[in-house]
C-alpha cells in the first residue's frame, strides 16, 4: 500500500475497504467469493435469509451453510436499527433487556423505541405500550389533565395513568 504521508491536502484518492462484513442484509450484499482476495471470510450471516452463507472459492459463489448461525452466546449486533442477540447458537431478535438504556427512577415515564416496539419506563423496568397508549400516547406528567376521545369512548389522563 502506498504511504499516506505523500498525500496532497486537496488531492483526490480512491480508497478500498479491505475488511469483510460478518453479516449482511441480503444475498445480493455478499462480497465477491474470490480465492484471490486476501483473507476472504468463510461464513457471513444473511439476515433476510436467517442463515449463514459459505464461500466456495472453487465455484466462486456463496451457498447456504446449514451449521449454527452464531457461536458466541450473548453477543449482540445492531443492523438496520435492529438489535440481534446470539442465543441457542441462532441469531434472534433481542428483547428490551438487552437495551443499553437504563430504566430507573430518573427515567420514569421515558419512552424507548427498541426493535420497532414502544416501551415506557415504569418503576425499574421497561414495559411494552398498551394498545391505548399506542393510540393516544403515554399518560405522563406532560399530558396530565388532558382529554382525548376514541370512537370507542373517552379517556382522561391524570398524573398516574388513565381515569
Amino acid at each position: 500500500m502506498k504511504s499516506t504521508s505523500s498525500a496532497k491536502t486537496n488531492g483526490y484518492y480512491n480508497v478500498r475497504c479491505i475488511a469483510y462484513p460478518s453479516f449482511v442484509k441480503s444475498v445480493k450484499d455478499l462480497p465477491a467469493c474470490d480465492p484471490s482476495l486476501k483473507n476472504p471470510p468463510e461464513l457471513i450471516y444473511v439476515f433476510d435469509e436467517k442463515e449463514n452463507y459459505r464461500c466456495y472459492p472453487d465455484e466462486k459463489k456463496w451457498l447456504p451453510d446449514f451449521t449454527e448461525s452464531c457461536t458466541t452466546a450473548g453477543k449482540t449486533i445492531v443492523f438496520d436499527n435492529t438489535m440481534m442477540v446470539c442465543e441457542d447458537r441462532i441469531w434472534q431478535y433481542a428483547d428490551v433487556s438487552y437495551s443499553p438504556e437504563e430504566c430507573d427512577s430518573e427515567n420514569k415515564g421515558k419512552i424507548l423505541v427498541f426493535n420497532g416496539e414502544k416501551y415506557a419506563c415504569s418503576g425499574s423496568r421497561w414495559r411494552r405500550f398498551t394498545d391505548l397508549e399506542d393510540t393516544l400516547g403515554i399518560c405522563n406528567d406532560r399530558k396530565s389533565g388532558t382529554f382525548d376521545t376514541l370512537y370507542t369512548g373517552s379517556t382522561i389522563m391524570d398524573g398516574f395513568g388513565k381515569l
